[in-house]
């Protein structure tokens, strides 16, 4: 009954998934960053909107990360990474298993808590949209922001993994912290010297170092300073035997890298940030080569169509008219480019108006319609920034659009298919939010109608296109003058107005009848079809105007 009212002929079921949509929507942020509907004042889980019911799944209470439409300052990714971190026991204590095992690990965990996570808000989606049609706009629009803070939020928490500033096991801060690389912990090696066999000590190296564990350099070994001892990953004390033959003093270190600043610099990012990669080249020092390049094997740039990381390499981003993509499979972002308007949208909320007429002041409802470009449905693939054909809102070989034409009265757009044949525009009309008031009464001072009281120069849209006619009975229109200066304008329907009436009172003004007013419009006529001849009566006595603003 609501969407007859306000002349909605809309399907039903759109409008209540449009509502489901919106609801849902307004909760999916929070639900995947607590796995509640709400936080404040108190948590309310995730229910099924029919029933009341809760829907039941395994879920962590880990808060993740996720925008809520301001950018997350990398200072709170890892805050709440950090909590992450804060509860999590490896299997064996860090040191005494590789460094890249635990890290893998620790990846696992991240990636175990995060499918706990969207899971749970995955399953609360298909149950409160289960009844729905998976077609509708709105729910392609709802599951397409759902994919989107799934991405943000694995981007999040994705570990950078690199090695630490201070020693050489590896960096868990998240892949897009900032500053140096920090593994969490004292730096320190946790074994013990293993030439001291009388007593334990620890072993002063730096934690994850190569080689063996030792107290004091010089009191078991060489100790002499390594030949490469300015270079990147250096021990600096050699660790040869005491007085060992050859000449070359050398660390525990296999691989001394060469130390100079990576080439990734002065890079333009997709958002117009500059970027200057901060680490250092990770190349053997005796190895020849002409560019420097770290240690980091992809862009540290994002994605330009989604949230993901760019899949390309590191130094990618020093070609010229490079594109950072992630490789996987993108929606398309743009509406749909098809002649015509892929749906109508109708006030669902009736708008509380205050009309001040002469004779009264009350409020009415307004009902308005809105013309929507829906997104386009079809995928970028892999690699391409754009897709191949049209943009367009379905997979239909003929997706339907409306026509484009809106009554002059009220706004309300034509309901019959873009480019149809029928001469007639079609509309279920609304308020005739476009208009005013004429009356031509002897006194020029009112008119009542429907129950209001309306004098010249009240705005119309307390009144509904296909309500208007039909409740005033016989009736004229006004209309702008259409004769040449100095012609003769009176004919089937028409007759001339010789007083002045305003709007713009200086043009000239015809009385026409009630079926050329709709024709003229191109719409087809609401109300009675009167008489297509003005006789002297309904000029004369009915004179009952409406004019146009």
């Amino acid at each position: 009954m609501a969407k007859l009212k306000i002349n909605d002929w809309g399907a039903l079921s759109q409008t209540m998934a449009e509502h489901r949509a919106k609801s849902l929507s307004a909760q999916l942020q929070t639900a995947l960053a607590t796995g509640f509907s709400e936080i404040n004042p108190k948590q309310e889980p995730l229910k099924d909107f029919d029933s009341d019911l809760t829907v039941k799944s395994h879920d962590t209470m880990v808060i993740f990360a996720i925008s809520d439409g301001e950018p997350i300052l990398p200072v709170k990714i890892e805050e709440q990474l950090a909590d992450v971190l804060g509860s999590w026991t490896p299997s064996v204590p860090r040191q005494f298993m590789p460094d890249s095992e635990l890290v893998a690990e620790l990846r696992t965990h991240l990636n175990g808590l995060t499918e706990l996570r969207v899971n749970h808000v995955r399953s609360w989606l298909a149950f409160n949209l289960a009844r729905f049609q998976k077609g509708h706009a709105v729910i392609r629009d709802l599951r397409r922001g759902f994919d989107n803070m799934v991405i943000e939020m694995k981007t999040n928490f994705q570990l950078c993994g690199a090695q630490c500033a201070s020693c050489h096991l590896l960096c868990i801060h998240s892949r897009l912290h900032e500053g140096d690389h920090n593994c969490n912990t004292d730096h320190k090696c946790a074994y013990n010297c293993g030439f001291c066999e009388d007593e334990f000590k620890l072993c002063s190296t730096r934690a994850g170092h190569p080689g063996k564990h030792i107290c004091v350099v010089t009191a078991h070994l060489c100790g002499e300073p390594c030949k490469l001892w300015r270079r990147r990953g250096c021990l600096e004390d050699c660790t040869k035997v005491m007085g060992h033959d050859d000449d070359d003093h050398m660390c525990s270190v296999l691989v001394h890298t060469c130390g100079e600043p990576c080439a990734l610099r002065g890079v333009k990012l997709p958002d117009g940030k500059i970027y200057s990669c901060p680490e250092r080249c990770g190349i053997p020092s005796d190895q020849g080569h002409e560019t420097h390049s770290c240690d980091t094997r992809l862009c540290p740039s994002t994605c330009e169509l989604c949230g993901r990381l760019c899949g390309e390499p590191h130094l990618h981003g020093l070609s010229r008219g490079t594109r950072h993509l992630c490789g996987e499979t993108h929606p398309c972002s743009a509406l749909c480019s098809e002649n015509g308007i892929c749906q109508i949208d109708t006030a669902h909320q009736s708008i509380e108006a205050t009309v001040t007429a002469r004779q009264e002041t009350f409020q009415y409802t307004k009902y308005t319609q809105v013309a929507k470009r829906l997104q386009c449905v079809r995928t970028i693939p892999p690699g391409r920034t754009s897709h191949g054909g049209l943009h367009t809102h379905s997979n239909e070989n003929q997706p339907f659009h409306f026509c484009e034409a809106r009554c002059e009265n009220c706004g309300y757009f034509c309901t019959l298919p873009h480019g149809h044949t029928q001469q007639d525009h079609e509309t279920s009309h609304g308020s005739m939010t476009r208009t005013r008031w004429e009356v031509d009464e002897p006194d020029r001072t009112s008119l009542e109608l429907r129950g209001r009281t309306f004098s010249p120069n009240d705005d119309r849209a307390p009144m509904m296109c296909n309500l208007v006619c039909s409740g005033i009975g016989r009736h004229v229109h006004i209309a702008y003058c259409r004769a040449a200066d100095g012609g003769s304008c009176d004919g089937v329907g028409v007759q001339h107005i010789n007083e002045k009436l305003t709007p713009n009172s200086d043009k000239p003004k015809d009385a026409i009848t009630h079926g050329l007013y709709w024709r003229r419009m191109g719409f087809k006529g609401q109300g009675h079809i009167f008489s297509a001849k003005i006789s002297a009566e309904v000029y004369d006595q009915i004179r009952i105007l409406a004019k146009s603003r």
